[in-house]
């Protein structure tokens, strides 16, 4: 794996004529002009017997038609099985009473329809001839969705692996923490999804929701396109009239507040690179409220777009690519951020700016030639806006969830045109609040609790937001030695002699990264052949191939030798189990002592190679099986270190073999995840032919 990954505007101008009679004054900013007057579109509105709201907005340019229901719900807290709504919400897709989820595919794919459902919504859209074919397939799965034991098991399964394959990445785990520091772990928005909390979630959970919650009552209905509201109301009374109302449980929760002073809180994170950086605290700013709209103009000259946050912290300083702040209007309660990923060495000096620009907003008054700028800039992403059709129902439907005025945002315009320097320095003091916020920082825990100590008091979490407990070191027991762990592993994954019997091992492996996925295909034959193939769309992008004295680095079509420390250590590590060539003098073995990964005593071993390589290995206590690896390659940017997590064993063929890896490279995270092994297949010399 070390040595696999190893390989891993125009812009347009305006030429404008010149006037004769007047020059351009290219020193001045061009005063701005009055607000345009924006007339948006009406819309209808009707409610069945039911109570199901419905939005109809009328757009003929194009002959489709778009459906999206939402559930204005409380939030809703899911204890010790977070994630069950999200599951929940796939469900609905999965299979009613009149369809399987195939049919449902089907019959979406022929009429070249999309078709969605999510936790409190469920939306689609079609053609205006296969208009009604979409609304019954929605009314079919709101009303009467059955959740197959099958199918949650599936999503039961790949919400687990998202969590598996994000959970060591900086960013994902600052969210992490942001939440549960914002918020607290006993209000909704607090929760953070485990794998522990998915492993609690049951079918029933999803069901009991359903049950509950999806009724029409408390449901928006917005039609949008190619329709009227005659057509669209005999649409919705024909498909939805029979959804029966019932009782949805109200909730409240008790009102986050920011610390009474600024607090540092850090997370380790292995072989960072950078720190994911975020100062936070919760905000009570309830959408269509007076200060909504001000306080939103105040943060884009904070750190919306490329404005003062992202001029002094990327143009400025150069720490990062980019630093933003968000401050979000929410009716139960919200949270100002202001966050950037930034090297290790700049973290302190990253925080120092963050709180300055932060403090400058509140003390200093934004010059007006600044605020006009962000005006226009406002200005024209809302104009741009409205040229989505879809735009005008969700105005219907927050006008009415919100209880805002009618025309609110027929005057959107006008009232960001009002807001002056003193509003804009009014709003910071009252929703920006540098004395009293959380640090969060992702990354190298020992030298950020160190540099970012003067900024407040230091406390340490895991990567879910839990405080930080150091493993207790332990003794090794008696008669415990390297070579005796190594022993105990080889034993736990079957035995020697049952690995030695290996001739031959094909390993079929997916690697996610993100929303992309290589197929990754690793073929060992006995003694020390080794063929590795990474491929995209079935074409090969890089690899390995090792005959046993001779290897080559594979990188888009070309073959390229080993270096000698390269080839040298492929002689002793082409083959399934490593381990096995352990008692070779190429290899030195040193046990560093009991430590704990996961809660769990772990044996940490060094393993130093004749080509200067040390690998860290790291073997449970109780199961003798490996765990995690560590090891510092080299790249063009310099050494990277690189982590994998080991999980997931399953025998083959009397062998046990890891079937998942979360590997973390740098700032990179990946996780391999193997979907076939055969072994002893007779493998020919072709996969490891090298001329």
């Amino acid at each position: 794996m070390k040595r696999l990954f190893s390989l891993l505007s125009i812009s347009l101008f305006l030429l404008l004529p010149a006037q004769a009679d007047k020059k351009l004054d290219r020193s001045k900013v061009p005063q701005p002009g009055p607000a345009p007057e924006i007339k948006l579109g009406d819309y209808a509105t009707f409610q069945l017997d039911n109570g199901l709201k419905v939005f109809v907005v009328e757009n003929n340019k194009l002959p489709r038609v778009s459906f999206s229901l939402i559930l204005d719900l409380d939030p809703i807290h899911e204890g010790d099985a977070a994630g069950y709504l999200s599951a929940a919400g796939q469900l609905l897709r999965r299979g009613t009473t009149t369809r399987t989820k195939q049919e449902i595919d089907d019959a979406v794919d022929f009429i070249g329809a999309s078709l969605f459902a999510g936790s409190a919504s469920v939306s689609g859209s079609s053609l205006k001839k296969y208009s009604e074919t979409v609304l019954e397939l929605m009314a079919d799965m709101t009303m009467n969705a059955t959740m197959p034991e099958e199918e949650f098991q599936k999503i039961k399964k790949d919400l687990a692996d998202g969590i598996r394959s994000s959970k060591d990445d900086p960013n994902t785990i600052a969210a992490n923490l942001r939440s549960v520091l914002v918020y607290g772990k006993d209000h909704p928005y607090g929760q953070v999804t485990t794998e522990e909390s998915v492993a609690n979630i049951t079918r029933e959970h999803c069901l009991n929701y359903y049950k509950t919650y999806w009724r029409p009552n408390v449901a928006y209905l917005a039609v949008v396109g190619d329709t009227n509201p005659a057509e669209a109301k005999k649409w919705i009374k024909k498909y939805f009239g029979n959804w029966k109302r019932g009782d949805v449980p109200k909730h409240s929760y008790p009102v986050p507040k920011p610390p009474e002073k600024t607090k540092v809180a850090v997370v380790h994170k292995d072989g960072a690179v950078q720190t994911a950086l975020s100062v936070t605290h919760p905000v009570v700013l309830k959408p269509g409220t007076p200060n909504a709209l001000p306080a939103s103009v105040t943060n884009t000259v904070l750190g919306g777009g490329s404005f003062r946050l992202f001029k002094n912290l990327r143009e400025d300083k150069g720490y990062t690519y980019g630093a933003y702040s968000s401050l979000s209007a929410d009716r139960l309660v919200s949270s100002f951020t202001a966050s950037a990923s930034v090297r290790n060495e700049v973290s302190k000096g990253a925080v120092k700016e963050f709180l300055y620009e932060m403090n400058r907003i509140r003390d200093e008054k934004v010059p007006q030639e600044e605020l006009d700028l962000v005006k226009n800039y406002l200005t024209g992403n809302f104009a741009l806006g409205l040229e989505n059709p879809g735009r005008m129902a969700t105005f219907a439907i927050n006008i009415e969830r919100y209880n805002m005025p009618r025309d609110y945002y027929d005057n959107y315009l006008k009232n960001i045109a009002k807001v002056d320097v003193d509003t804009v320095q009014a709003m910071a003091r009252e929703y920006i609040m540098p004395a009293n916020s959380w640090i969060i920082a992702v990354g190298d825990a020992e030298l950020l609790a160190e540099e970012l100590a003067e900024y407040g008091e230091v406390h340490r979490f895991d990567n879910y937001g839990n405080p930080y407990t150091a493993p207790k070191t332990k003794a090794v027991p008696a008669g415990v030695t390297a070579r005796s762990v190594i022993d105990r592993h080889l034993e736990a994954c079957g035995g020697k002699e049952r690995i030695g019997a290996i001739q031959d091992l094909t390993m079929e492996s997916v690697l996610k990264m993100g929303p992309q996925s290589i197929q990754m295909i690793n073929r060992f034959r006995a003694p020390n052949q080794m063929s590795v193939q990474m491929l995209m769309n079935g074409q090969v992008m890089g690899g390995q191939i090792f005959d046993g004295v001779k290897g080559v680095n594979l990188q888009m079509g070309q073959k390229m030798p080993m270096d000698e420390a390269t080839l040298e250590n492929a002689k002793w590590s082409s083959v399934p189990v490593p381990e096995m060539n352990y008692d070779n003098p190429y290899f030195e073995l040193k046990l560093n002592g009991v430590e704990q990964v996961d809660g769990k005593d772990v044996y940490h071993l060094e393993v130093h190679q004749k080509n200067g390589d040390i690998v860290h290995r790291w073997y449970d206590a109780e199961s003798g099986l490996l765990v995690r690896t560590e090891s510092t390659l080299k790249s063009p940017m310099g050494e990277v270190k690189q982590v994998a997590v080991v999980s997931d064993y399953r025998e083959v063929e009397g062998i046990k073999v890891p079937f998942a890896r979360t590997i973390t490279r740098g700032p990179q995270s990946f996780e391999m995840l193997v979907e076939k092994i055969t072994v002893n297949q007779k493998l020919d010399d072709s996969h490891f032919k090298i001329d």
